[in-house]
């Protein structure tokens, strides 16, 4: 019997051609595998921006909505003493709740302090922000030296602003740790620009 071409035996040539081939297939699931750690990494990056982002419209909404709040009540936002906007949550919650806000407050101080609570309960629950601090103050100079944002207020003047600042907000801090600068100044009243 005489054997055709399609039944010979493959030379060694053949054989090394054949072990190439179960290499290019390793070495292409390794490139792969890399590549889909790639596209995960930047899928994962994008992930946090966007939550970044989305935390950062949160408390831009959240401020402005204050700063406008105070507008509507400018004799209480302005005064000097005894003023219930005036606030760091970092020494413990504002006196005073929303509920003369539905029934109707007795004077502007009162409806004031229904205004922080109810901003308050909105800025801290859960379509707010994390671990969110907030200060509202009196500070004509909200940025230190270098241009950098503080929680420190000068307590003078007639610019009343807006800070606010959560874990990872001024992308310098952890995104787990309490901020050590706010991520948000908003004016709400008074006062030239800075």
């Amino acid at each position: 019997m005489r054997r055709t071409a399609a039944h010979r035996r493959p030379n060694s040539r053949q054989r090394d051609q054949n072990g190439f081939s179960l290499m290019e297939v390793l070495v292409s699931i390794l490139v792969l595998s890399i590549g889909m750690l790639g596209v995960m990494g930047l899928q994962m990056a994008s992930l946090r921006s966007l939550n970044h982002s989305r935390l950062q419209a949160t408390a831009g909404r959240l401020g402005a909505d204050m700063a406008e709040i105070m507008q509507g009540n400018l004799a209480v936002a302005l005064s000097s003493s005894g003023n219930p906007y005036l606030i760091d949550t970092e020494q413990g919650p504002p006196t005073g709740s929303a509920t003369c806000l539905m029934s109707g407050c007795s004077d502007a101080r009162q409806q004031a302090q229904g205004e922080v609570a109810e901003w308050l309960a909105r800025l801290q629950g859960p379509q707010g922000l994390p671990q969110v601090r907030a200060v509202i103050c009196r500070d004509t100079a909200p940025y230190d030296a270098a241009g950098l944002p503080r929680w420190a207020c000068l307590d003078q003047g007639d610019t009343v602003v807006i800070k606010i600042g959560w874990p990872g907000s001024n992308g310098s801090d952890s995104a787990t740790q309490p901020p050590s600068r706010p991520g948000l100044i908003v004016r709400a009243v008074g006062g030239a620009p800075w």
